[in-house]
């Protein structure tokens, strides 16, 4: 237990984020605690806790944004528990409503709002790598962790075992649904992921268990999914620049929505964004690292105009190679396939937007309107603006 506890120790300073380390129901360790009774930050984890045992590792955002996550340690019963870290600076009002909501009485509201202040502030992103460090060092695994709503309950003294009950098949029911979506999401399966996303209701399945602040909820639900949206994608081959530039925008978008239906098909909106770009970068089926390498690179610079010069000279490599090796492998040109995920690009735009056909050309590099129509038309079967009607 020493070396563990060393370890906890170390990835808690590094992060700024308070660590608990439980051996079953008993407290055997804590870290970054400063002056907070840690008895506070028990009874806000433990709905955490007592809602998913039996997952690896898993996370979740209070209805007051309090990020919290957990590692249980697949040698023994213990498990850690991480958090809570917060991105904003916490007002006091938002300190006595996150006591309220874990049964704690609103009069420590300042005890907590001045440990809070006191660690540094901690974006979601931060926070899952952190939660992803602990599980590669305790357990030497890459799991996926898995996102759980918070629901508010009275925490008892010490931990107990539920029993299986219809709640916790409901909730493998929901995991199941969640590994379908990032099966479609990595593979580019957008028609698939429309028909479970439309399946939901009848499945019985929501993303939100509602709190006090439904709204709130299911918006921090909604920013939850994101990250591992994102994550999937990139497995699935989206550029990590791309993948974190929407991220950052839908999270800060979801804040100008304020009912759930509304919300809801933002974030179906997201889920099919993420797929849809995805399936526009799929690489072709080929074993060549340098076609491989000749995707990504093209799939990064889509709106950019990109000669073969540029792709001779950045992979060192003559410019008649890499057009026949290119063309050996996948069957297309170099310039076919750049245009096909051009047009890609191009045809959600149409879908998604109200940008002109001018604008549109000039975003993804195009000489000329006229130009861009001929090789939408080509490549698509439609003029850009019948697409349009039809979708």
């Amino acid at each position: 237990m020493g070396k563990m506890t060393e370890l906890l120790a170390a990835v808690s300073d590094s992060a700024g984020i308070p660590v608990i380390l439980f051996d079953g129901s008993q407290c055997v360790e804590k870290f970054n605690f400063f002056a907070l009774r840690p008895e506070i930050i028990y009874k806000l984890l433990w709905p955490l806790s007592e809602s998913v045992k039996g997952l690896p590792m898993y996370y979740t955002i209070t209805p007051e944004y309090m990020l919290c996550g957990a590692v249980r340690i697949s040698t023994d019963e213990s498990y850690v528990l991480l958090g809570p870290a917060t991105s904003f600076q916490c007002s006091l009002e938002q300190a006595r409503k996150t006591l309220e909501q874990s049964g704690q009485s609103p009069a420590l509201a300042n005890e907590l709002m001045k440990w809070l202040h006191a660690m540094p502030l901690c974006t979601i992103k931060r926070f899952m790598s952190v939660l992803n460090l602990l599980n590669r060092l305790l357990n030497k695994t890459e799991e996926e962790a898995v996102c759980v709503a918070y629901t508010p309950i009275d925490a008892p003294q010490t931990f107990t075992e539920p029993e299986q009950s219809n709640q916790h098949i409901h909730r493998r029911s929901t995991m199941n649904v969640q590994k379908m979506i990032e099966s479609c999401v990595e593979h580019g399966k957008a028609d698939e992921l429309e028909d479970i996303l439309r399946r939901l209701p009848s499945m019985g399945l929501n993303f939100v268990n509602f709190a006090k602040d439904a709204i709130r909820s299911f918006k921090n639900n909604f920013i939850l999914a994101v990250p591992l949206i994102s994550q999937t994608a990139i497995k699935g081959g989206l550029n990590h620049e791309t993948a974190e530039e929407l991220s950052e925008s839908y999270i800060r978008q979801v804040e100008h929505y304020d009912s759930y239906p509304a919300i809801f098909h933002y974030m179906k909106q997201m889920m099919l964004d993420f797929t849809r770009r995805v399936a526009r970068v799929r690489m072709p089926e080929t074993s060549s690292i340098i076609v491989k390498r000749i995707c990504y690179y093209l799939n990064a610079r889509v709106k950019e105009k990109v000669p073969m010069s540029e792709l001779s000279g950045h992979f060192n490599l003559h410019r008649s190679y890499i057009c026949r090796h290119f063309k050996e492998h996948t069957g297309k040109t170099i310039m076919d396939y750049f245009n096909e995920i051009k047009i890609a690009e191009a045809k959600y735009l149409l879908k998604t937007t109200d940008i002109t056909l001018a604008q549109l050309a000039y975003n993804l590099s195009f000489s000329s309107q006229n130009y861009f129509q001929a090789v939408f038309k080509k490549y698509a079967g439609y003029t850009p603006k019948e697409y349009r009607l039809l979708n």
